[in-house]
């Protein structure tokens, strides 16, 4: 996954990128009709990172994960849910929302952040035959 923020510091403008490694665990239950719905934990665990500056501040700060202060945390750990369509051929599309639950995701002094990521995805089920 690729989770990011822009956000504007005085004479200056940040982009922050985190590439992570997420995996969903989730438990899915068919509605009907095609329709599935789902939840469960998620685990982070940050690969890469970069802060670009912008304006006034032009500087590139590449993240190391290291608990060090202004540095983020490798591990994340959120929540799940999801909802979906399965067509008989096999094709589903699903909407997703992750929501970090640890306000320390950053190791910064008076700062709270936490992932809010929403998704779409479009694939193909692979069915067993009987």
């Amino acid at each position: 996954s690729r989770k990011g923020v822009k956000f504007a510091a005085g004479d200056h403008k940040h982009t922050i990128t985190l590439n992570s490694l997420d995996l969903p665990i989730l438990v899915t239950f068919k509605a009907g009709k095609g329709v599935f719905i789902g939840a469960g934990p998620n685990l982070g665990f940050h690969l890469s990172g970069t802060n670009v500056a912008t304006g006034a501040l032009n500087e590139t700060h590449k993240y190391k994960f290291d608990g060090s202060t202004g540095d983020f945390k490798r591990f994340d750990f959120g929540v799940n849910a999801l909802i979906g369509y399965e067509h008989k051929s096999g094709i589903f599309v699903t909407a997703n929302y992750l929501k970090g639950i640890s306000n320390e995701l950053i190791n910064f002094p008076n700062l709270e952040w936490s992932h809010n990521v929403f998704s779409v995805s479009v694939g193909f089920m692979i069915k067993k035959h009987k």
